[in-house]
């Protein structure tokens, strides 16, 4: 139960300073336009329809007419992080491992694509391997980390053409009030005063591009109230591992519990269903 954590600032005291990465969020920039002219309103439409729409022919009468396409970038699925956040500053680790093999991104590419067929025709964009994680550990003194992630999609995307560019990545947010930082993928082993607890997040976020690379629309996992409970410890997708039923101590065997698979895929999937419809929306 929650209530032996409460309250939320007597824990934040006794964890320190530990940050890592969060996905780039940014508000959506009111009038961009596409290179056909077209203008997407403040919550941009799913679907336009022609000012003279044309009959298909017998043969396309089936087909999708007037899809917009999508080209999506996912760049979640590539790590998976354990992080333990003890009583002392000596008590604090964090470490990351490849989950490649999880084939999380493939998933991501079905769902999306799933969830969005009636209005769009997605076009799954793969980035070289390694190119994401040597361009989150760059050099972003004196830069906007937005604004280079714009760049650094369009350096990889521009060659294949489409009306809206989606971009999943992970997201990060504080734990509790305190400066701790957690994200993406991973576990959340938390020790206190009160008592241990153990929690799996999925903390994503989805930035959406014009056909220019300007920033239309971005949202985050951090919208979606799974746990009321736990607000006050993890506002995002999050499933708490009970005392008894945790995954193993050591992080690498942790990472290697096909529990840890399925449930951050759980979470994930929901994110995505509940989270791009209303990305997506037409007002």
């Amino acid at each position: 139960m929650f209530s032996v954590l409460r309250p939320a600032a007597a824990f934040a005291a006794l964890i320190c300073v530990s940050a890592v990465p969060a996905f780039a969020q940014q508000p959506a920039a009111p009038g961009a336009q596409n290179s056909d002219s077209y203008k997407p309103p403040a919550r941009f439409i799913a679907q336009e329809t022609a000012a003279k729409p044309q009959k298909p022919a017998p043969a396309e009468a089936t087909a999708s007419t007037g899809s917009k396409t999508i080209g999506l970038v996912s760049i979640i699925g590539e790590t998976f992080t354990v992080k333990k956040i003890g009583i002392m500053v000596f008590g604090n680790e964090e470490k990351s491992f490849p989950i490649v093999g999880w084939k999380v991104d493939d998933r991501v590419a079905a769902s999306v694509s799933l969830i969005l067929k009636k209005n769009f025709k997605v076009k799954r964009i793969q980035l070289p391997a390694g190119a994401y994680a040597a361009f989150k550990n760059g050099d972003f003194l004196f830069k906007s980390y937005d604004d280079e992630l714009a760049k650094f999609v369009a350096s990889h995307a521009a060659s294949v053409p489409c009306d809206y560019y989606l971009v999943i990545g992970p997201n990060g947010d504080r734990v509790a009030s305190s400066n701790q930082i957690v994200s993406g993928l991973g576990v959340l082993r938390l020790e206190s005063i009160f008592g241990d607890k153990e929690f799996i997040h999925a903390y994503a976020g989805m930035q959406v591009y014009d056909s220019k690379f300007v920033p239309l629309r971005s949202e985050h996992s951090l919208t979606i109230d799974f746990n009321p409970l736990y607000n006050e410890i993890l506002r995002g997708p999050n499933a708490e591992m009970k005392e008894g039923n945790r995954l193993p101590p050591d992080p690498k065997a942790a990472v290697a519990d096909p529990r840890a698979q399925k449930i951050a895929w759980e979470l994930l999937e929901k994110s995505l269903t509940m989270t791009l419809p209303k990305l997506f929306a037409a007002n």
